[in-house]
């Protein structure tokens, strides 16, 4: 039966690396320095989900992204040719497109800087709280 072997013992994937890579007369040093560089990283590994775990997840995800999507882009359509009936064939992708060209642009740099924010508060919830208010005001007119 096989035994689990720490990182640096003798016989582990670790120390056969360290070995196979030192110089003649430092194997030694650098199999007893693998544990420190295999654990150099102190996150613990993501967990495996199964794909029957996954797929009611996408399918939900999906099906709530329709239902929220198909009813605001006919509202859209409805709502461009009422105000420009002559033009609903060239205003409604440019309503489309020009906000997704922002948000492909904008969304980067508001994560870089979030990203480098230090406050009190935190690193998100600065800017959590200054797009909340906008938002709520342009979502209730």
């Amino acid at each position: 039966m096989s035994t689990i072997k720490e990182p640096g013992e003798r016989g582990s994937v670790t120390a056969a690396y360290a070995a196979a890579e030192a110089p003649a007369g430092q194997a030694a040093t650098l199999a007893d320095e693998a544990p420190e560089a295999a654990n150099s990283f102190d996150q613990p590994a993501m967990p495996k989900i199964p794909v029957r775990q996954l797929l009611p997840i996408f399918i939900a995800s999906f099906t709530l992204f329709v239902a929220y999507i198909a009813p605001m882009s006919y509202s859209l359509a409805v709502r461009i040719a009422q105000l420009d009936p002559a033009g609903k064939d060239s205003v409604l992708p440019l309503a489309i497109g020009i906000p997704a060209i922002l948000v492909v642009l904008i969304n980067p740099l508001v994560g870089i800087l979030s990203d480098r924010t230090r406050s009190r508060l935190g690193r998100r919830r600065p800017w959590m709280l200054a797009g909340g208010g906008p938002g709520v005001n342009a979502s209730c007119r």
